[in-house]
C-alpha cells in the first residue's frame, strides 16, 4: 500500500472531526439552553415565595377568592371591586408563568414539580373570574394559556 491509496483519508478524516465537532457543540449548546431554562423557572419560584409583594399578592387573591364564592352569581358587581383585580393581578402571574413555558422560557418539568398543584388549584378556584374575563370582545384568548396549561396538568396530577 502506497502513499496514493491512502491519500483520500485525510479529507474524510477532516470532514469527520469537523461533523463530531460540530455535534459536541450542539450538543453543549442544547444543555446550556436547558440548565438556562431550568434556572430561569427556578428563579421565578423563588421569587415568588420570597418576595414580599409576591406574599402579599397571594393573600389578596385568597381573600379574593372568599368573596367570589359569596358573589358567583353575577360577576358585573363584582368586577368593580379591589378583590376582582386582585385575583386577577395573581392570575396573571399565572399566565405570564404558563407563557414562558409554551414559549420554552422556562423549563416545563421544573414547573410542573414545584408549581402545578398552586396554578391548578389557583385556576379552579378562580374559574368564573377567568370565564368572566374572556366573555368580553376581544378578550376571548385571555388566559388561554393559562388555561391549556391548567387542563394539561390537571390531566397529569390526576394520572399520579
Amino acid at each position: 500500500m502506497n502513499m496514493t491509496d491512502v491519500g483520500w483519508y485525510g479529507p474524510l478524516a477532516t470532514v469527520a472531526v469537523g461533523f463530531l465537532g460540530a455535534c459536541i457543540a450542539g450538543y453543549s449548546i442544547f444543555t446550556q439552553r436547558a440548565i438556562a431554562r431550568k434556572r430561569a423557572a427556578i428563579d421565578v419560584f423563588l421569587k415568588t415565595e420570597t418576595d414580599e409583594k409576591m406574599i402579599k399578592a397571594w393573600a389578596a387573591f385568597v381573600e379574593g377568592v372568599v368573596a367570589l364564592k359569596d358573589n358567583s352569581e353575577d360577576l358585573s358587581d363584582f368586577a368593580e371591586t379591589v378583590c376582582y383585580r386582585n385575583i386577577r393581578s395573581y392570575l396573571n402571574i399565572h399566565e405570564l408563568i404558563a407563557v414562558g413555558i409554551s414559549t420554552g422560557v422556562f423549563d416545563e418539568e421544573v414547573c410542573f414539580a414545584y408549581w402545578s398543584q398552586v396554578l391548578v388549584k389557583a385556576c379552579d378556584a378562580a374559574s368564573a373570574v377567568i370565564q368572566y374575563a374572556r366573555s368580553f370582545d376581544g378578550q376571548k384568548d385571555s388566559y388561554s394559556d393559562l388555561v391549556k396549561l391548567r387542563d394539561k396538568w390537571s390531566k397529569r396530577l390526576n394520572c399520579r
